[in-house]
């Protein structure tokens, strides 16, 4: 008789085992690091992001020095200034000894990071529509 009332209650709700869920839009949760859940308020470690010691995805380091916030990158040798290309990012001079960079991210006018005085610069200058790289305003790289 149970059994009975559970399947006539599955048939008046219309319930299958066969229900399509593709309405539904699922966000992969904290453990998809591939891209930015709408929900999570902290960065995902990628490059770029804002960060402390040990928050970046594996590669990548967090620098903190002269960087407001912390930035999730890895160095680079400036004699090999295509090193970076598989972040989609450029290796830039920062001011480190030994021929040493780090792979900042590319930005043509605007930086993901611009509400933390992050800007588009190279060489010292604002870009202005320019390929440039995503670092501090008052850093080396937006400033000569």
């Amino acid at each position: 008789m149970r059994l009975a009332a559970v399947a006539l209650a599955l048939v008046l709700c219309g319930c299958t085992a066969l229900d399509d869920f593709s309405a539904f839009h699922f966000d992969g949760g904290a453990a998809d690091l591939g891209h930015k859940n709408d929900l999570a308020t902290a960065p995902s470690g990628h490059l770029g992001d804002a960060c402390t010691a040990g928050r970046c995805v594996s590669g990548l380091i967090c620098v903190t020095q002269n960087f407001p916030g912390g930035i999730c990158t890895r160095s680079c040798d400036l004699s090999q200034l295509q090193s970076c290309n598989d972040l989609s990012a450029d290796c830039t001079n920062v001011g480190a000894s030994n021929n040493m960079g780090l792979c900042l991210l590319r930005c043509t006018v605007v930086c993901a990071r611009a509400q933390e005085s992050y800007t588009c610069c190279r060489n010292g200058n604002l870009t202005g529509g320019a390929p440039g790289v995503c670092a501090p305003s008052d850093s080396r790289v937006c400033k000569n």
